[in-house]
């Protein structure tokens, strides 16, 4: 077999040399835009979580203004001062909570703005996590007792207060906890509830999707003035005939008030806590009688 000559081997190697040269960088170039994709993959995907968490703490901060507004109005009706009767209690946890000697000077105070303070505690109610919620109840068709409550999970710790013939408070903090009571005069039995927050409903609340338990709506106008609410031809009072009053408010959980009559009837309206319209209902002991939502768009 004849071999080629030196000159024409070096040239075929040559070529190819070349050859193989040039698919090792057309591979490089095409590899090189996947993995330029592959690389901006994860990048791009903590943008999107960084605007996300971006865009959901700002809906939580103007969430909770809206709802800071919803309890500033309820707040004053638990400051006091109370003192009369009080016991301790100490622990690493609830759970293992002992009674503990108290002084003749300890004392739960609370003040308008929602401070709750005792020795050793130290509670803004206006933190609260699980929100404030505020429940009169009558008897005879007058308030028999009262009863408030706050809680918190991040710091865990728990406010609540009954105002009946007699007074009490509850303060639970991380490591201890005081309960005082004795007979204060009690606004918060006494106060009624709608007139403070019916400025809000009649903000947020002009027309509802409206039926009666069925799939069936139509737009109504809802009409909110001190008396209660009027949905379209159809009214509901709140200053006689009650067994319970209530309102709650919290983060989202928005803005609540709910009554119950001694005829057996209820009725809830409810804001978001954006102070928008969410839902408002009314039933009897034959089920639900009117039920309304936020108008689509």
């Amino acid at each position: 077999m004849k071999t080629l000559p030196l000159p024409l081997r070096l040239l075929t190697l040559l070529t190819l040399l070349t050859v193989l040269a040039g698919c090792r960088n057309n591979n490089d170039a095409d590899a090189s835009p996947a993995a330029s994709a592959a690389s901006a993959a994860p990048a791009d995907e903590a943008a999107q979580r960084a605007e996300e968490e971006r865009s959901m703490a700002e809906a939580n901060a103007a969430e909770a203004k809206v709802v800071a507004r919803y309890t500033a109005v309820l707040l004053p009706l638990l400051s006091g001062s109370f003192g009369s009767s009080c016991q301790l209690a100490q622990g690493s946890d609830k759970d293992s909570m002992q009674m503990v000697a108290a002084s003749g000077k300890d004392r739960i105070q609370v003040n308008a703005a929602g401070l709750a303070t005792a020795p050793g505690l130290e509670l803004d109610l206006r933190t609260s996590t699980d929100g404030l919620s505020i429940t009169r109840l009558f008897e005879n068709g007058k308030p028999s007792t009262a009863m408030a409550m706050a809680a918190s999970t991040e710091p865990d710790w728990s406010f609540a207060r009954n105002s009946a013939d007699q007074e009490s408070v509850h303060l639970t903090g991380v490591g201890k906890a005081i309960g005082c009571s004795g007979a204060v005069p009690t606004p918060l039995r006494d106060t009624p509830l709608w007139p403070l927050v019916e400025g809000f409903f009649r903000q947020g609340v002009s027309t509802g999707a409206c039926g009666t338990g069925g799939l069936a709506r139509s737009t109504q106008s809802i009409k909110i003035d001190p008396a209660g609410v009027t949905v379209g031809s159809r009214s509901f009072a709140f200053g006689s005939g009650l067994q319970l009053e209530m309102v709650s408010a919290g983060p989202g959980k928005g803005l609540n008030y709910h009554v119950a009559y001694t005829n057996g009837k209820k009725f809830n309206i409810k804001l978001d806590g954006e102070g928008h319209f969410h839902s408002l209902m009314a039933a009897g002991d034959d089920g639900v009688e009117l039920d309304c939502s936020r108008p689509a768009g």
